[in-house]
């Protein structure tokens, strides 16, 4: 019965690893690109999703990305392992997606899913990285260059090109 047991734990746990690693991998983000369109609600606004919470705003001349995060490490890793940003498959799915600059970096906030690639990616692409003193931390780890590390002042409107984006402080 003990046996039967632990063998029923185990396999569980082997369901749990691999349903939560059954997702869309940066190698294959040419499947999730969505066709660039013209926005008939604002004309000549460009909002394309790159997997994950990775959202590029671009009115052509500018361009601003959400989060940043490809690496995309396995579940086994995160867990037990040890996580980096993975520059080989950040360049290839910037590559895939026809980034090569980007104005500004915004993660939503500074858990390594949303933040972690956030620097190199800004340092490949000469973006401004936005965020909190936590985000500045990660950056500041990884050795960005401090004028590309900005904490936007909150509920106050600040130009990146035509854009204005406001910065709300949530829960």
């Amino acid at each position: 019965m003990k046996k039967i047991f632990v063998g029923l734990i185990l396999s569980l746990i082997l369901i749990f690893f691999l349903l939560i690693n059954i997702r869309p991998r940066p190698e294959a983000l040419d499947k999730y690109l969505y066709p660039v369109e013209e926005n008939a609600v604002a004309p000549g606004l460009i909002v394309q999703f790159l997997g994950n919470t990775n959202i590029l705003l671009s009115d052509g001349e500018t361009h601003i990305l959400t989060d940043a995060f490809f690496s995309r490490p396995s579940a086994w890793k995160v867990l037990f392992g040890k996580v980096s940003p993975n520059k080989k498959r950040i360049q290839s799915a910037l590559d895939q997606a026809g980034i090569k600059k980007l104005d500004a970096i915004i993660p939503v906030h500074s858990h390594f899913d949303h933040a972690m690639d956030a620097p190199m990616v800004a340092d490949m692409t000469q973006a401004q990285l936005l965020g909190s003193s936590s985000t500045m931390e990660i950056a500041k780890g990884y050795g960005l260059n401090k004028n590309q590390m900005k904490i936007p002042p909150l509920n106050q409107a600040i130009p990146i090109g035509d854009f204005q984006i406001t910065f709300i402080k949530s829960r």
